[in-house]
């Protein structure tokens, strides 16, 4: 069997939910996936609250709550338009400028990326299905004799879809796999109707 030893990041994308039944109570739905390229790091969390019940003088019951997950990706860069998508600000194409308001708010996107497997033979998948971009970050410095580059963190707060609960969706492929299952994955997100 495999080492499923994870070494990489790669292939980056956002989907917008769909504006016409996108996330609600019976659908689910994404528009066309959007390339980030420059995918640098992926630090992935999830936070689960612990419940206990306490019940003849002793812990009667624990249980563990999905709140949610939390993705800090670094990107070598990201365009305006880009930004505004994932943040809910204004981008001017026009003017190629970008506002940004305190009344801005980040729409939810769903976002795909893949880890290659270390032992060469694969790679896993991963998308999850609603997340909000709750934070950018990005250190300026002085070029002076210094040689390293400025990276920009997103930071995304990712939650259950509203019809189903269902948080994020992992596959490992193989080498055998063809390039067309890989780019279905990252670039596509099965619809959810009513039965």
């Amino acid at each position: 069997m495999a080492k499923k030893i994870l070494k990489g990041f790669k292939s980056l994308h956002y989907l917008p939910i769909a504006t016409t039944n996108g996330n609600d109570e019976t659908h689910y739905a994404v528009s066309t996936a959007v390339a980030l390229p420059g995918a640098m790091n992926c630090t992935r969390a999830d936070t689960r609250n612990d419940v206990k019940i306490n019940a003849d003088d002793t812990v009667y019951l624990t249980d563990s709550d999905f709140t949610e997950a939390k993705l800090d990706i670094e990107v070598a860069g990201i365009s305006l338009a880009d930004l505004a998508a994932l943040t809910g600000a204004t981008y001017d194409t026009e003017a190629e400028t970008l506002t940004e308001k305190i009344t801005d708010a980040a729409p939810y996107v769903a976002l795909t990326f893949a880890a290659a497997l270390a032992d060469g033979e694969g790679s896993r998948l991963f998308q999850y299905f609603c997340c909000k971009c709750t934070g950018v970050k990005s250190d300026v410095k002085t070029a002076g004799q210094s040689t390293e580059a400025s990276t920009v963190t997103l930071t995304f707060s990712c939650v259950g879809r509203l019809c189903d609960g269902a948080v994020r969706a992992t596959k490992d492929f193989d080498m055998s796999a063809s390039d067309s299952d890989r780019s279905a994955f990252l670039t596509s997100i099965t619809a959810v109707t009513p039965a």
